[in-house]
C-alpha cells in the first residue's frame, strides 16, 4: 500500500496547501457563481482538507499550482467518497487560470478548461478546443451542454477570463 492510499484513512489531508494566489482565484470564482459552501466538512473530513466543499452544487473545487496530471488520483478519491462532481482550479502565473473537471460517474477528466462570461452573464468552463462538452456553472451545480454559449470565436475570444493579474471572474463584454 502506497503513502496516497494511506493518508485518507489515518486522518490526514490529502491535498497539501496551496499558494494564496490560488486561493485568491478559487475564493473569486466561488463568488461569482454566489455557490453555498459546506465550511464545516473540511474541517471535520481530513479527506476534504484545502477543499472547497458545495453540498447544493454537487461539486467539490480544489485550488492548485500543480501542473497536470498531479492532483488527478486525489480528486478521484473525492469524488468517490462525496459522490460529487470535482472541479481542479489551477493557478499558473504566466498561462492564468484553467479548470479540470471530473463529472461524478465518469472516469475521465474533462482538462484544460477556461472560464468564460458575458458582463451579468452566466459562468462558464469552455474547452480548450471547440470538440467536447461546455458547462454551464451556477449555484446550483454544473450543467453540461453540447453548444457553445458564444456565437462565434471573437465572441469566444472576448469573454475568456485568464484571472492572471486579477482574480476576477466577472464578465469583460
Amino acid at each position: 500500500m502506497n503513502l496516497m492510499t494511506e493518508r485518507p484513512f489515518a486522518g490526514e489531508p490529502l491535498v497539501t496547501p496551496t499558494t494564496y494566489r490560488a486561493r485568491l482565484r478559487a475564493e473569486a470564482f466561488l463568488m461569482a457563481i454566489d455557490v453555498m459552501l459546506d465550511t464545516n466538512s473540511p474541517c471535520e473530513n481530513g479527506l476534504l482538507s484545502q477543499c472547497y466543499v458545495a453540498p447544493c452544487a454537487q461539486f467539490v473545487m480544489v485550488a492548485t499550482c500543480c501542473d497536470r496530471p498531479l492532483l488527478y488520483r486525489e480528486g478521484e478519491l473525492i469524488g468517490d467518497a462525496t459522490g460529487h462532481d470535482v472541479i481542479l482550479l489551477r493557478f499558473d502565473a504566466d498561462r492564468g487560470t484553467s479548470f479540470d473537471i471530473l463529472r461524478c460517474g465518469s472516469k475521465q477528466w474533462l482538462c484544460r478548461y477556461l472560464t468564460w462570461r458575458r458582463v451579468d452573464g452566466d459562468l462558464w468552463l469552455i474547452p480548450p478546443a471547440g470538440n467536447a462538452p461546455y458547462i454551464r456553472v451556477c449555484a446550483s451545480g454544473l450543467e453540461q451542454v453540447e453548444t457553445a454559449p458564444f456565437a462565434d470565436a471573437d465572441e469566444q475570444l472576448n469573454g475568456v477570463i485568464l484571472a492572471i493579474n486579477n482574480p476576477s471572474f466577472e464578465g469583460s463584454f
